[in-house]
């Protein structure tokens, strides 16, 4: 590979990682923002550790169906959810039941198979498309 290819792969992945640390800047930003609608309900967000409290503790799941936010923190303590009235209204927060999070552990246990599914998919296709490249040249 010569100097000037190199130096465009380098720019490219340059490009891609900016672009990539401001995805997630502006996404947390809007994160925020859309959260804070449940601060009045207990849920505070740390700005230094970059977590979501409840209660004292660190969300690890959050949820309002109602209008489709999740939130998932790995390091969490707790999970919650958002009661809402007829009218759409919050009621209040409140942690999930034992059986209400088992619910949750297997649907995320699901989504992190087909995350590995996709993940070495995608590893068999960039092998292959490497190959491929070899062979033309």
């Amino acid at each position: 590979m010569n100097m000037a290819n190199r130096f465009v792969i380098i720019m490219v992945l340059g490009f891609i990682g900016i672009g990539i640390v401001s995805a997630q800047s502006f996404g947390e930003g809007l994160m925020t923002n859309s959260m804070a609608i449940y601060e009045d309900y207990g849920l505070k967000y740390n700005m230094e550790n970059k977590f979501y409290y409840f209660s004292n503790k660190t969300v690890r799941y959050f949820v309002d169906d109602n209008i489709g936010i999740m939130h998932l923190n790995p390091n969490g303590e707790i999970h919650i959810k958002v009661n809402r009235d007829e009218s759409g209204n919050i009621t209040n927060i409140v942690e999930l039941t034992p059986e209400e999070y088992a619910i949750v552990v297997d649907i995320l246990d699901e989504m992190e198979m087909k995350s590995i599914v996709l993940n070495e998919r995608r590893i068999e296709l960039m092998e292959t498309r490497e190959r491929l490249f070899r062979n033309r040249n």
